[in-house]
């Protein structure tokens, strides 16, 4: 279950930078720790499944948008780079 701790200066569809976790390809599902002003870790974030999955790996820099504050299980993890 993904819960944000504190969402003030998230808007809704905002995109955060995150570290890569964990990843489970039988879910498709991350464990992801964001990164700045937002000290948070999420886990059981929505992966998207256009990524490739050999590419999801712990410690990779990540890009997670958020759909719905009110329902931070919304999140989604659309794209793993570095």
């Amino acid at each position: 279950m993904v819960q944000l701790a504190d969402t003030r200066g998230i808007t809704p569809g905002a995109a955060l930078s995150g570290v890569l976790r964990a990843f489970d390809a039988t879910t498709w599902q991350a464990n992801v720790q964001l990164t700045g002003s937002f000290p948070t870790s999420l886990t059981g974030i929505a992966v998207n499944r256009g990524l490739d999955a050999a590419a999801i790996t712990a410690g990779r820099r990540c890009l997670v948008v958020f759909n719905d504050l009110q329902n931070p299980n919304d999140a989604v993890l659309v794209a793993v780079y570095e």
